[in-house]
C-alpha cells in the first residue's frame, strides 16, 4: 500500500513539473520568427550591424542577413537560443536546388545549411548587389 502511494505521488510530481514547464514555455522548439526577427538578432549580435535585408530558411532554424554596408551575418538556432556570426560573401555556396551552404570559419559554430522557400536573392548571387 505504501508503494502505491509513493508511485502515485511520484507521478503527481512529474505531472506538476510538466505543467510548470509548459506554463513557462520551456522546452519548445525555437525558431526564427521571420526576416524581421533575424534582422533584430543580427543587430543584437553586432552593435555596428545595420540590417538591410535577409532570407530565412524554410524550417526557420537559420537565416542570412545583409547589412547596409554589405556585410553578412548568419544566424542559427542553438538549443533554446540563437547564435550569430558575421561572414564574408565567399563563405556562401548556392547549389542548383537553392540550398545555401555557409562555412562559418568557426569550428565550434560549424557549417550552416539554409533551404530557401524562394530563389536566392540577387544580393546573395552578386556580392556587390543593390542596397
Amino acid at each position: 500500500m505504501a508503494m502505491a502511494w509513493q508511485l502515485g505521488l511520484s507521478l503527481l510530481a512529474i505531472f506538476a513539473l510538466f505543467g510548470i514547464a509548459w506554463w513557462l514555455r520551456l522546452g519548445g522548439e525555437t525558431r526564427i520568427g521571420g526576416v524581421e526577427e533575424a534582422k533584430v538578432l543580427a543587430r543584437e549580435a553586432d552593435d555596428g550591424f545595420d540590417p538591410a535585408e535577409g532570407v530565412l530558411a524554410r524550417d526557420g532554424l537559420s537565416a542570412l542577413v545583409r547589412a547596409r554596408d554589405g556585410r553578412l551575418a548568419v544566424i542559427k538556432v542553438h538549443g533554446a537560443r540563437y547564435a550569430a556570426r558575421t561572414i564574408r560573401h565567399d563563405q556562401i555556396r548556392v547549389s542548383a536546388d537553392g540550398t545555401l551552404s555557409v562555412d562559418s570559419g568557426d569550428r565550434r559554430y560549424g557549417a550552416v545549411r539554409l533551404q530557401l522557400a524562394e530563389a536566392a536573392p540577387a544580393w546573395l548571387i552578386a556580392p556587390n548587389g543593390v542596397d
